[in-house]
């Protein structure tokens, strides 16, 4: 019977542990990300906050961005999202954001990569890819899904605060 208590110990423990070690959640959380790069072909600013909630069932993401106009306005866009990996690479999720909005979130975690497909055929559609080094920082990468093509409308750097 002790033998079958740590057989089943053991493979408890190897199946809730992801195979490649810490995921990228693990290394961008906690810290308060800010960046620069392009939305909509025009100059912005970002920030973003990873973290996890409801006794670390989710991470989180609060994420703002800031671009003018072309007449000089200036566009403040905020929204939040809910991740839960499952299966030790699969990502699911909810975003919301200021415009009233609510996606769908599917994808995929690595060590250093989060690839989200994000929103439905009836609201928008499209990806952002999200990649860390400890060199860089976390480069960010948006598109949106049109006639089966996705096109790049953002990106982003948010350099390494450490």
């Amino acid at each position: 019977m002790k033998t079958k208590y740590i057989v089943l110990t053991v493979g408890i423990v190897f199946l809730t542990t992801p195979l490649f070690g810490q995921t990228i959640f693990e290394k961008i959380k906690e810290v308060p990300w800010v960046g620069t790069g392009t939305l909509m072909n025009s100059p912005a600013t970002y920030s973003m906050h990873w973290s996890q909630e409801l006794d670390n069932a989710f991470y989180t993401l609060d994420f703002e961005n800031n671009r003018k106009t072309t007449d000089g306005n200036d566009i403040t866009f905020k929204a939040k999202a809910y991740y839960k990996v499952t299966q030790d690479t699969m990502v699911s999720g909810t975003w919301f954001d200021a415009r009233g909005v609510q996606f769908p979130l599917k994808g995929t975690v690595s060590e250093n990569l989060l690839t989200i497909f994000w929103g439905s055929p009836e609201t928008e559609q499209g990806k952002t890819v999200y990649t860390y080094t400890k060199e860089v920082g976390i480069t960010v990468q948006d598109y949106i899904l049109n006639k089966e093509a996705y096109y790049k409308f953002g990106t982003a750097t948010y350099p390494n605060p450490k």
